[in-house]
């Protein structure tokens, strides 16, 4: 009988430990996961289910928002009625097992201007980076 309890205690613990190293990869990646990015211009969206799809080099896909997707609209926190399609979008996604893209971040409008010059230039004002430079 101590001879079948000993040869049964290592191989529990083995899979004691096994289950446990298993549950530590399968939480770290989660944690240190970094998103994949993306951007483009959004061709349609889909409220009810939370998703929007944009189409470009790689074909059209599809990105699916969560209650931790943070979004973002000309600086300021945004919601999911902001995203609509015409809108300039760019953030990062995690691609799930499943093959869903799964937003991280999604934020509204041109890159390449701060919310600041964006703001000008709706009202007629020129940004500080398109006006002439002096000549010598």
């Amino acid at each position: 009988m101590a001879a079948l309890a000993l040869s049964v205690a290592p191989n529990a613990s083995a899979k004691s430990k096994k289950m446990d190293a298993d549950a530590s990869a399968s939480a770290s990646p989660a944690k240190s996961e970094r998103g994949i990015p993306y951007h483009g211009k959004i061709d349609s969206v889909d409220a009810a289910a939370k998703t929007f799809t944009i189409t470009g080099k790689t074909g059209t896909r599809t990105f699916m928002m969560t209650d931790d997707t943070k979004i973002m609209k000309d600086g300021a926190t945004g919601t999911m009625t902001d995203v609509m399609a015409g809108e300039m979008v760019r953030g990062q996604y995690m691609k799930k097992a499943d093959g869903m893209m799964v937003t991280k971040s999604v934020m509204l409008g041109e890159k390449s201007m701060s919310h600041h010059h964006h703001k000008k230039a709706m009202e007629g004002e020129a940004s500080p980076s398109a006006s002439p430079s002096a000549t010598p």
